[in-house]
């Protein structure tokens, strides 16, 4: 009996041997060469537990696995050497690592995990933590077509910190991609054996336990708001250890400009809640920043404790060990009294420049000796490349070519795709802020051009117009999708080299219309018309066309002749015989040398105003149109008052180019016309420049359809009748309801046709009686006096009650009393189709007459049948709404020719 207590209490000792062992850990991989790579598995286990691995078994997801030894810490405690022992951490922690290296056999997909009999005992949000296993893995994407040289992110942060109730918890990983790929971040469950989520894990506990936790898809911080109590046992003592999960997935830009998951990492991690009176430090808020590249990034970094305790201030992430030149952070090296400040500084450079920010995790650890408690701060820094600089700007004709420089950033790793060029018309000199690259849209510049290439520094901006100075700004862009801050804006006009359209003005509107074209002529010297090189004679020639776009260059329609510059100064046209009620019409000028055999540049388009109206219900809607290289900027709106007279009022002034004239008389005629007042951005330019548009007359007329009325109906399947009743819109939403349509459909779901019109806005209601069916759906519209229709109303329907019986009996004996077999009273029946059976299941009657009338007499022989039961099965076709309905009835008849 000895011997057996001894064995049982052994075997208890083994299995506690496995147990209060697993806190947190993740699985964490480096490439090494070509499918080479080499993998840890870190764990933090209790220190004071008496299981220990010395070795681990990892899986590597090709089916394939492998024992890990611990290779970090000392050696001879725990485990032979070679084999370390791990890092023995205050607050009960073993820090322990397993490395080796593996070769895939691919391209794929690879979930790496490790499983490990326990985690430790006690853990709250894991019920019966203790037996439960502990499950990490991480995922490891091979595609050589779109993905190389993968790395997978390096967490510098431990995964077990200390909380206390009521008060913010964060924790962040501290993670770092040494490949440069975008990290995103999200929670997700603790896993327990073979994989599966843990049982009552991530808000769904007992105790109403539900924790208030929430990740920085970006940043990475975790963030618990804010601890509370539970009501029952576990959740109400304390110290208490909660495990959560998270992951943290890395993206990579391919060629094709989709970004792509590459692999992620899962940490399993621990949050130690103690119900303490102490209160965390609090880092002074430091703001997301950016910097140009080649500039020096410094800024401090303060901390504060509400309970004066000492602090300790440090900074984590991969700016710190995994770019170059990286960045610094100094502060006091030892506990120190707040407030304690520490320095960040960054000497940045080209290489530095990408689209994704760098993470700087800054820590301020209180001394508390209880229950030390921190702060953190995580900070993006975004290292933007500088502008390019725009050297020249050379006007052709109505084109401008722009030249710049090279991108002054052009790193190997994330080089130069090419640049963005944009315009407006006007300049200006904004600067942008530290943070806003490219042209932001507030400037109010357009995107006209993209080049691709590094070298490709030529740009020419076609179709422009004279007299506008413009305003250029380009962009570099860079493969992953990063942009330079905008450079400054070069300023710039086509050359005074040819004349400039001032006024296409509608001088009158009738059977013969006139137009008064205008233009300015072309200046003369530098950087204008060359006399010397384009001697005269000169000639002009004005183009004319309909509509609002393209003269008709073949055929000019007016054409001037001058022998010398000093002599060219004619700058108009009467342009008669149009229509412009039915036209708006465009104009061009160009301007020939040498008596027209040296071909100078044209003129810019420009076009009439033209005016046009849309009648409404006591009122009419002016909209204007314009196609003019100059802007317009204000609009007088003119009223011929009474109509006729030959007097022009104004009525009215927008900056828009539409106007509601309202409060009109249906019927009756209203004329109008455009004063428009325009300018070029040119101050040598004259202005204001103005043109009327042609005349316009309209009659308001009542086009808008009234509000739909609200329909209802009550149905009688026993009376056979249907009552509709709706509201009148001229008491809510209407003033002019003369009628109403009716809309009905006998079969839901299809079309409905018009039923009957009602006369008269009170008539509201309708009776639909003395129908065979009382099965349909109805709709109403409102008409008003102008026989506009509203849109239909709510459909209401109704369907039958259908009713068909048969009697078991009857006595076709020629008495004239129940002669024949005959349906009891029925209603909403199409038709049937009966079959009768005698004992020997032979059909003696068929028929599909809903009255059916039978008499007795075989079908065939014509002989009356014998007395006795009849079985029957009738289908009985009932009207429904959805249409005709198949109803089954069986049962039996009996004949009786004898009387009693």
């Amino acid at each position: 009996m000895k011997k057996l207590l001894l064995s049982a209490l052994l075997s208890c000792a083994a299995v506690w041997a496995f147990a209060t062992h697993n806190r947190a850990g993740e699985i964490t991989y480096r490439w090494l060469s070509g499918y080479n790579y080499e993998i840890t598995v870190t764990t933090y286990t209790k220190q004071s537990s008496p299981a220990d691995r010395c070795e681990l078994v990892v899986y590597f997801g090709d089916g394939d696995s492998a024992t890990f030894y611990r290779s970090n810490g000392g050696c001879g405690v725990r485990c032979d050497c070679p084999v370390r022992d791990g890092v023995d951490t205050t607050n009960d922690i073993r820090i322990n690592k397993y490395t080796g290296t593996h070769t895939y056999p691919g391209p794929g997909t690879y979930d790496i995990y490790m499983m490990d009999p326990n985690r430790n005992a006690g853990i709250v949000n894991i019920p019966n933590s203790v037996n439960v296993p502990f499950y990490i893995r991480s995922r490891l994407i091979i595609n050589p077509f779109l993905f190389n040289n993968n790395s997978s992110p390096v967490l510098t942060y431990p995964p077990i910190d200390n909380g206390c109730l009521y008060k913010l918890f964060i924790h962040n990983p501290g993670a770092y991609d040494p490949d440069g790929d975008s990290l995103s971040y999200e929670l997700t469950l603790c896993l327990g054996a073979g994989g599966v989520p843990v049982q009552q894990f991530n808000n769904n506990l007992p105790y109403n336990y539900q924790p208030n936790i929430s990740v920085n898809p970006m940043t990475g911080d975790l963030i618990w708001n804010t601890p509370q109590p539970g009501p029952n046992p576990p959740f109400n003592s304390y110290p208490q250890e909660h495990n959560f999960a998270m992951l943290i997935k890395e993206w990579r830009k391919a060629p094709d400009g989709q970004w792509y998951l590459i692999g992620y990492v899962m940490r399993d991690l621990q949050v130690d809640i103690d119900n303490c009176p102490n209160n965390p430090p609090a880092i002074t808020n430091v703001q997301d920043t950016c910097v140009m590249a080649g500039n020096t990034l410094n800024f401090q970094v303060t901390a504060t404790d509400p309970d004066n305790d000492l602090i300790t201030l440090s900074a984590t992430g991969g700016i710190f060990n995994s770019v170059n030149p990286p960045a610094t952070f100094t502060a006091p090296g030892t506990p120190s009294v707040p407030p304690v400040t520490g320095t960040f500084n960054w000497n940045t450079n080209c290489n530095l420049v990408r689209n994704q920010p760098y993470l700087a995790v800054f820590k301020a650890a209180d001394n508390d000796p209880q229950n030390p408690l921190v702060d953190l701060q995580s900070v993006l820094i975004y290292v933007h490349a500088p502008p390019v600089s725009i050297d020249s700007a050379v006007p052709e004709c109505n084109s401008i070519r722009l030249y710049w420089g090279t991108a002054p950033c052009n790193p190997n790793s994330n080089f130069v795709t090419g640049y963005k060029i944009y315009r407006k018309s006007s300049c200006d000199s904004l600067v942008p802020s530290p943070c806003e690259t490219d042209v932001p849209a507030s400037w109010g510049y357009t995107l006209v051009g993209v080049n691709n290439g590094y070298y490709n520094t030529v740009f020419t901006d076609n179709n422009l117009v004279y007299g506008v100075n413009y305003s250029y700004r380009v962009v570099a862009t860079y493969s992953d999708g990063a942009v330079s801050y905008a450079s400054p804006p070069f300023c710039t006009r086509l050359l005074m080299d040819v004349p400039i359209m001032r006024n296409v003005d509608v001088v009158s509107t009738g059977n013969s219309d006139t137009i008064r074209v205008k233009w300015i002529r072309p200046l003369a010297g530098a950087n204008n018309l060359d006399t010397l090189a384009h001697p005269g004679p000169y000639v002009y020639k004005v183009y004319r066309g309909a509509g609002l776009t393209t003269p008709n260059f073949s055929a000019p329609v007016a054409t001037f002749t001058a022998p010398t510059y000093s002599a060219l100064t004619i700058d108009s046209f009467i342009d008669t015989g149009l229509g412009t009620d039915a036209s708006a019409f465009v104009y061009s000028v160009q301007l020939f040398a040498q008596n027209g055999s040296d071909t100078l540049c044209r003129a810019s388009n420009a076009s009439s105003v033209y005016l046009s109206l849309t009648p409404g219900d006591n009122q009419l809607t002016l909209s204007w149109q314009y196609n003019v290289p100059w802007t317009n900027y204000l609009f007088h709106i003119y009223k011929e008052t009474p109509t006729g007279s030959g007097n022009w009022v104004l009525l009215d002034s927008t900056a828009q180019t539409t106007y509601v004239d309202n409060g009109l008389v249906n019927g009756a005629t209203y004329c109008y016309k455009i004063k428009a007042y325009g300018q070029y951005s040119d101050l040598t330019l004259p202005r204001p420049l103005i043109n009327w548009s042609q005349e316009k007359c309209g009659i308001p007329l009542d086009l808008i359809p009234p509000c739909a009325p609200v329909l209802a109906i009550v149905s009688d399947c026993d009376a056979s009748f249907n009552s509709l009743s709706w509201n009148n819109p001229n008491l809510s939403c209407a003033d002019d309801i003369v009628g109403y349509n009716i809309y009905y459909t006998p079969v839901q779901g299809v079309d409905p046709t018009l039923l009957i019109t009602i006369n008269g806005a009170i008539n509201t209601t309708l009776l639909h009686d003395s129908l065979f069916s009382i099965a349909g759906c109805y709709w109403v519209t409102a008409l008003d006096s102008f026989n506009n229709e509203s849109v239909t109303s709510n459909m209401v329907c109704a369907d039958n009650c259908p009713l068909y019986e048969l009697p078991n009996v009857f006595t076709p004996n020629g008495d004239g009393i129940n002669d024949y077999f005959v349906p009891f009273p029925y209603k909403y029946v199409k038709d049937v189709d009966i079959q009768i059976y005698n004992r020997w299941g032979e059909v003696v009657f068929t028929s599909t007459d809903p009255d059916i009338n039978w008499d007795g007499t075989h079908m065939k022989s014509k002989q009356p049948c014998s007395d006795g039961v009849y079985y029957y099965v009738c289908i009985a076709n009932e009207i429904r709404l959805t249409g005709i309905q198949p109803r089954t009835l069986t049962g039996f008849v009996q004949i009786l020719r004898q009387k009693n």
